[in-house]
């Protein structure tokens, strides 16, 4: 099983998987970005995976990843 069918498997999964990675990648948590219920569902929806969210929302807003 990939981690993308790990993630799908969910909205609980999927929005785990998004904090995990803004920890890793920006060593921010999910109140720190401020992303809303409604917006995490709708990439759920539309099947993107939890590290293309983070890569466009860390695009969109210039972060700096820690690693």
């Amino acid at each position: 099983m990939t981690d993308k069918a790990l993630y799908m498997k969910s909205i609980h999964c999927y929005k785990a998987g998004v904090e995990r990675i803004f920890e890793h990648q920006y060593g921010l948590t999910m109140e720190d970005v401020s992303l809303s219920e409604d917006f995490i569902e709708q990439a759920f929806e539309a099947k993107e995976t939890p590290a293309q969210l983070v890569e466009w929302f860390g695009s969109k807003y210039d972060l700096t990843k820690i690693q």
